[in-house]
């Protein structure tokens, strides 16, 4: 099972009618998580008097600049969401 059909999953899951409310909880929790496991290419804004810089597409956080090295991040530094890496670097 993928990532992505997990989290189909769990959003079909807690649309159901019957299911406790800590159980949604727990499933909210779950695809909170599975969402940010699922790799989102990074925003690129100008930031300053350079750039663009990459930026979190999920909290808007600024993510590592230096020597130009935020193609190599995995994850945001800020809230963990996984980061989409493109292969020549734009």
């Amino acid at each position: 099972m993928t990532t992505q059909e997990a989290l189909d999953y769990f959003i079909r899951r807690k649309a159901q009618l019957g299911i406790s409310d800590k159980i949604q909880q727990a499933e909210t929790l779950a695809i909170s998580a599975l969402e940010k496991q699922i790799p989102k290419k990074p925003i690129l804004k100008e930031y300053g008097f350079f750039g663009p810089y990459p930026f979190c597409p999920c909290d808007n956080a600024l993510i590592n600049t230096r020597n130009d090295s935020w193609h190599k991040e995995k994850f945001c530094p800020n809230c963990g969401h996984a980061l989409k890496r493109s292969e020549n670097n734009d």
